[in-house]
């Protein structure tokens, strides 16, 4: 039976007055204190500043940084039970070093992070039949829903159709000790999608991230080599020719205890240790009038 849990980066739903939860790998208790967010930063902004509550001083990384009052009151979308241009969400976890090497605070003793939850504020909601869904066949691009070559978890282009891109996610992982681009901090985008939802799911959000070549190339040909060449020389250089892009999936849900309110869950590929991760979703997107991907609260309270 094919999983969910797949070569996982971070995703993130948009929110206001939101909470987020990590999880370690494993976390000894006298290394705990160094594991976890450094900055949070979501909102809601107007269609003149998709790139709110983003450093700009940070390059080709999607650091967050937390706005001041002002930048707030310009950039952020307040309409009661509107729909904003943007649902930001954007955090960075503590590290150790600085760009281009920075390394997950703990990554040797704490681990990396694992698993990401995130609650959002009462009121806050995304509707996914607004948008148009695509398959997980699609999403996939491949029949047997399975990877361009299994067990690696890379994947071919989505086959998804235009209609059903909701956003853009904007990742940063720590690649190991090589020079960047190949290693060190390596900033990796990808499209979000609006997946079927499974039974049992209120809804699913598929990533594909493209893959730098020079990383998977090097990925397949270590483990070719340690494979004893199993597919012959000609179709393996085939395969480690191509564009490859990893699947982030999340579960979305509704959490009842309390203030109801909707909930996100993600597992993160520990390969690739996370360092940053920023989603822009489409909010006014949607099948009727002005859209209705993301609702804002109509209680302004």
């Amino acid at each position: 039976m094919r999983s969910n849990v797949r070569f996982r980066f971070a995703l993130l739903a948009p929110l206001v007055g939101a909470l987020l939860a990590l999880v370690a790998v494993s976390a000894p208790a006298a290394q705990a204190a160094s594991f976890g967010a450094e900055t949070l930063v979501a909102g809601n902004c107007t269609e003149a500043f998709k790139t709110c509550g983003s450093d700009p001083l940070t390059g080709p990384y999607a650091f967050p940084k937390e706005p001041t009052v002002a930048e707030a009151r310009t950039e952020g979308y307040n309409q009661a039970a509107g729909h904003p241009a943007w649902g930001i969400t954007s955090f960075k976890v503590n590290t150790e070093g600085t760009l281009p090497n920075e390394v997950p605070a703990g990554l040797a003793t704490t681990g990396p992070v694992k698993r990401v939850r995130t609650d959002v504020g009462p009121g806050v909601s995304t509707n996914p039949e607004a948008v148009p869904l695509c398959t997980m066949k699609e999403f996939d691009a491949s029949e047997k829903e399975e990877e361009a070559v299994p067990g690696s978890g890379f994947y071919p282009e989505p086959a998804c159709k235009s209609e059903t891109e909701i956003g853009v996610n904007q990742v940063t992982v720590y690649a190991g000790p090589k020079p960047f681009p190949e290693g060190g901090d390596l900033p990796i985008e990808g499209k979000a999608y609006n997946l079927v939802q499974p039974q049992g799911v209120a809804s699913v959000f598929g990533v594909a991230l493209k893959l730098p070549i020079p990383l998977t190339k090097g990925a397949l040909e270590k483990a070719f080599a340690e494979k004893g060449n199993p597919l012959g020389k000609p179709t393996e250089e085939f395969l480690e020719k191509q564009q490859y892009y990893a699947h982030t999936l999340i579960n979305g849900n509704v959490e009842w205890a309390g203030n109801y309110h909707d909930y996100y869950e993600i597992n993160v590929s520990t390969a690739l240790p996370l360092i940053s991760s920023r989603l822009i979703l489409k909010g006014n997107i949607g099948s009727t009038g002005n859209g209705g991907y993301i609702t804002l609260p109509s209680n302004c309270a």
